[in-house]
């Protein structure tokens, strides 16, 4: 079991969704369905909807959506200790939902927020990691600004410094990442994203990401998902890259269509070198999920890394392949509702992960 309580530090915004069947130039003026949204916050709120205790660390204004986001995570039982800045504002996005062939796509309006502005002489990171187990992090906070990012690497290396576990999802986001003039988006992530990593106990990241970040050698021009080999080169030079790793995930989704995705994982524990895929047939064989309708593709990252977390140190005494399992079928039933937040319970999750009524997430 953890000693301590989980905690997480990144962006809240406000998600403004654009209706089913419509693009975001002719939804306005007319009805956005509003909500909160942000990786580590969704990380955060799942783990507090598990039964876990949580704390979530950002910086916002002081504004009434600030109170109600407050309001609204206290609800799902999460901590909330944030700074509250007199300067920044409230980041946003816009979500517009694909369908078929054509993708979704997400805009970001969240330049000048409180948390890009924020620097880490601002936040009072001792109260933050107080009775802490595990922090949870990610690749898209410092990719807002120079400030995000010093933030960032300064909690991490205060959490490593205390004996805090430092679980770190890469998450590139190529939208981001702009904040050095002269510097490439991918190069500047590149740079940061490798010593944050270098600070992570447990990592996840994608194989494309891994290699396009890391510099990885590519054992095949093939593009296959489920190249199990492929992964599993990844995995040994990721090992070898940051050799303090406890435990490795590298989530594999194909997508298919707006509406068709298939979902599967790989796990590497550090220490014992123990492979674990998921989900598994019932003989035994790698059999990815069949995600054939999804309400809302958004967070299944989050819901995945919380599932993880949840399994590995929540829960004690699972396997690595109970681990594996649990994460992938937590990710695989978020898909199962709108907004940011995973909404299944834990006998959900583990009805899924066991086998369920079907392989498909409807």
């Amino acid at each position: 079991m953890l000693q301590g309580c989980f905690a997480g530090f990144g962006e809240t915004m406000l998600r403004l969704n654009v209706p089913a069947g419509k693009r975001l130039g002719e939804a306005v003026p007319g009805y956005l369905e509003t909500g909160f949204g942000g990786a580590e916050a969704n990380v955060c709120t799942s783990l507090a909807l598990l039964g876990n205790p949580v704390r979530y660390l950002t910086a916002l204004p002081a504004h009434p959506l600030t109170d109600a986001l407050e309001r609204q995570m206290r609800g799902y039982g999460v901590e909330t200790q944030w700074l509250r800045r007199p300067a920044g504002r409230f980041g946003i996005y816009y979500v517009e939902p694909g369908c078929g062939c054509r993708p979704s796509q997400v805009w970001y309006d969240r330049a000048y927020s409180a948390i890009a502005l924020a620097g880490p002489e601002e936040y009072d990171f001792a109260a933050l990691l107080d009775n802490v187990g595990c922090l949870h992090l990610t690749g898209i906070t410092p990719g807002l600004s120079e400030n995000a990012c010093r933030s960032t690497l300064a909690l991490a290396g205060e959490a490593r410094r205390r004996h805090i576990i430092v679980s770190c999802d890469v998450n590139y986001r190529s939208k981001l990442w702009r904040w050095r003039d002269g510097s490439a988006p991918q190069e500047l992530a590149r740079h940061y994203l490798t010593e944050l990593a270098g600070l992570a106990e447990i990592l996840i990241v994608n194989v494309t990401q891994a290699r396009e970040l890391f510099e990885l050698h590519r054992p095949s021009e093939a593009d296959n998902c489920f190249d199990l080999e492929a992964a599993r080169s990844t995995a040994r030079q990721l090992m070898e890259r940051f050799p303090q790793l406890q435990l490795l995930a590298l989530p594999m989704r194909e997508t298919l269509s707006a509406e068709h995705n298939n979902l599967g994982v790989m796990l590497l524990d550090g220490t014992t070198g123990e492979e674990a895929l998921a989900p598994t047939a019932g003989t035994g064989s790698f059999q990815p999920y069949q995600l054939r309708q999804m309400a809302d593709r958004i967070g299944g990252g989050d819901a995945f890394a919380a599932g993880l977390l949840h399994a590995r140190f929540g829960r004690p005494n699972r396997s690595l392949s109970e681990v594996a399992g649990f994460a992938i079928a937590a990710g695989c039933l978020k898909h199962s509702f709108t907004g940011d937040v995973n909404r299944a319970t834990e006998a959900e999750i583990e009805q899924l992960m066991n086998g369920g009524n079907s392989r498909v997430c409807r």
